[in-house]
């Protein structure tokens, strides 16, 4: 991944053709969960316990607010377009592709049961590897998004 600022303030963001492939189906993968009826039982880490200990606070908590929090994951993960367009994007567009790669690594974390301590990579043969593997590049991407954002804002 290549991002240029350019001299009119916008960012270019250059994918290989694999890349745009990844975050493409990636994308897909998880918009089809956050459409779904219960998108908090699905995706737990986008959806987490707000109050503690509080399960009816929570849950009058949840009520207000899931709708809110699904638009929001969904603006971002659709923000991702602007990834594979290959289109010069602003920098309100470039926090919200940040934030999609960000959903996209927490879901990839839930589903490999991946904590901050925890970190071991799966057997190699297996799907979970390709995933972790995945997991460890969305990490490397975001770091690189959010230097660069830093380094230009």
């Amino acid at each position: 991944m290549e991002i240029i600022r350019l001299e009119n303030g916008l960012f270019s963001i250059n994918l290989s053709e694999t890349e745009k492939e990844l975050v493409d189906e990636l994308t897909r993968n998880l918009l089809i969960k956050l459409g779904n009826e219960s998108p908090q039982t699905l995706l737990p880490r986008l959806f987490p316990e707000a109050i503690l200990n509080e399960p009816e606070l929570d849950s009058e908590y949840k009520a207000m607010t899931t709708h809110q929090l699904q638009n929001s994951h969904q603006k971002a993960l659709e923000a991702l377009n602007l990834l594979t367009s290959e289109k010069e994007i602003s920098q309100d567009d470039f926090i919200f592709v940040i934030k999609g790669l960000n959903i996209i690594r927490l879901e990839l974390g839930e589903v490999l049961d991946i904590d901050d301590e925890s970190q071991t990579p799966p057997a190699g043969n297996s799907n979970q590897y390709r995933l972790w593997i995945v997991f460890q590049y969305l990490g490397q991407i975001l770091s690189q998004c959010i230097e660069e954002f830093e380094r230009n804002f």
